[in-house]
């Protein structure tokens, strides 16, 4: 226990471990309702024909599909079938009925490691017997910890974002990947498979007019949507709650022996902290975290100290992340908070200027886009 005003209290994490397990559960073992169309589940793999009639129709499937979920990694611009897919997507719907969502897959371990960082240093705060020397670094190492791995991925993400552009700027057919062909037309049981590259170099030509006119859409109108997504402010506000979720828990957890003593007032006044922090705080940290990632995404040379860079952006979003805790302390709530919701305006006033100048330096000329037909038939017996 501990005395707060002279009333003792009694600490436990049982918010904190109940809602990770929770959140572990659901992470793990939920599963959406929404229908999603996914081409390697969805498609006939085994039989060539069926195969061939899939393929040639999949801009139907794209053209009658609400949203298009790209998950995106550095290989992505590679693949034929991708590329393909997403250029058909942006060509059968108009620009205000586009719903595009892009996810590096970076993002995941990203949010996670800061989560999993907060939610370790605030339980081991919550069993701690005092705040003192031993207690304060570890909180800090932990917390350091979380945004360096934060920081890392997303530097290499912008990084990688980059040499998409220029590899998009160069885009052609000839030169992307097809698994068909990387196996040598020969499936696992010895049979001889269809050539994908063909099929696509048909449906190409049927829905764009030519290859030259699709490789042109890659250059422009896929390359600029692909920068402003991948370039910009990466998380939706809804992954920023979830990312800061294990704080709300921490502050639930410091709320409840309050409640318990019957100290309404103090309560109340850490029940704003707690939404303060979750809502607007450490978002703000979060999108800052992208605003210097990105700032500061070019390697160090020698190689050896580029680590150092990033030990040095993760250092100072930690010490924001820990000082905010400190200021709480000291200054009167009504200050924090609305302190707190002033500079997490800033913040998010630099990031939405950030991602008009995106629009604006990436500005491409506008292509006259041709309708996708609907499905044919390829193979089929006549």
């Amino acid at each position: 226990g501990t005395a707060d005003s002279g009333v003792l209290m009694v600490f436990s994490a049982w918010s904190s471990l109940c809602a990770a397990f929770v959140f572990s559960v659901t992470l793990f073992l939920w599963r959406s309702h929404r229908l999603v169309f996914l081409d390697q589940v969805c498609i006939n793999q085994t039989d060539q024909r069926l195969k061939g009639q899939a393929l040639a129709s999949i801009g139907a499937f794209l053209k009658h599909s609400d949203s298009f979920v790209l998950v995106w990694d550095t290989t992505y611009v590679h693949r034929l079938w991708c590329v393909i897919e997403l250029g058909a997507y942006l060509t059968s719907h108009p620009s205000s009925e586009r719903q595009l969502y892009v996810r590096p897959s970076a993002l995941a371990p990203c949010v996670l490691s800061v989560s999993l960082g907060m939610w370790i240093s605030f339980v081991t705060l919550i069993f701690a017997e005092s705040l003192n020397v031993l207690s304060v670094s570890l909180l800090f190492l932990l917390r350091w910890m979380g945004f360096y791995i934060a920081a890392a991925v997303l530097r290499t993400h912008y990084r990688d974002t980059e040499r998409m552009l220029e590899q998009l700027q160069a885009f052609t057919v000839e030169h992307t990947q097809c698994k068909c062909c990387d196996v040598g037309h020969t499936a696992a049981d010895g049979t001889s498979m269809i050539c994908d590259r063909d099929v696509v170099t048909e449906c190409v030509k049927r829905w764009f007019g030519s290859v030259q006119k699709f490789e042109e859409i890659v250059r422009s109108d896929v390359r600029a949507t692909l920068y402003r997504q991948l370039g910009g402010l990466l998380f939706p506000y809804q992954w920023l709650l979830m990312g800061s979720s294990p704080l709300l828990w921490g502050f639930i957890d410091a709320i409840a022996p309050r409640a318990r003593a019957s100290r309404w007032d103090s309560a109340a006044v850490l029940t704003v902290y707690g939404l303060t922090w979750w809502l607007f705080t450490l978002p703000s940290i979060f999108a800052l975290t992208l605003l210097f990632a990105q700032h500061v995404r070019k390697p160090l040379q020698p190689m050896w100290l580029d680590p150092i860079k990033t030990l040095m952006v993760s250092l100072v979003l930690t010490i924001a992340s820990i000082g905010g805790q400190f200021l709480q302390n000291l200054l009167p709530a009504p200050m924090f908070v609305g302190g707190s919701v002033l500079v997490a305006g800033g913040i998010w006033l630099m990031v939405l200027m950030q991602r008009r100048r995106l629009e604006l330096t990436q500005q491409q000329s506008h292509h006259s886009l041709p309708v996708l037909p609907g499905p044919v038939v390829y193979g089929a017996d006549a």
